[in-house]
């Protein structure tokens, strides 16, 4: 009789112990959930924050990026008149992520006559080697 009351008992403390454990871990989760929240409202009242939320979700350091290489690899006389006429293609193109939009003409014809040694035209995989040469367009997620 007592070896089954000591198991009655043992069964109840570890019923008691699981539902302790259970709650603890309720309250743990409820309280991570809440520091979660504030830190995420701290987050976003955080001046930081929103320039760098503004930046990406403008694709801005891309476009300062491919702005600042086409400026470096012609070199214009006048800077600010060059960025102006390139924003302004920019905005009239219907695809921004054209390779023209960031190569010349010349560019790829140069680029064209490297892969067609022969004189014959591209194979596929000349041409993919190509397209891979140039590289993914720094504004292709627009």
């Amino acid at each position: 009789m007592r070896a089954e009351e000591n198991a009655a008992a043992s069964k109840l403390q570890s019923v008691k112990r699981g539902k302790d454990a259970r709650d603890q871990a309720a309250r743990r989760g409820k309280e991570a959930r809440k520091e979660a929240a504030a830190l995420a409202q701290r987050r976003k009242d955080d001046p930081v924050y929103q320039a760098e939320e503004y930046l990406k979700q403008h694709k801005l350091l891309e476009l300062f990026d491919l702005l600042s290489q086409k400026l470096v690899s012609e070199r214009p006389s006048d800077p600010r008149g060059y960025l102006i006429a390139e924003l302004a293609k920019l905005k009239e193109t219907k695809t921004p992520s054209s390779p023209m939009n960031f190569f010349s003409g010349q560019d790829i014809e140069t680029l064209y006559s490297m892969y067609d040694v022969s004189g014959r035209g591209l194979t596929r995989t000349q041409c993919l080697e190509a397209f891979d040469a140039l590289g993914p367009s720094p504004l292709a997620l627009w």
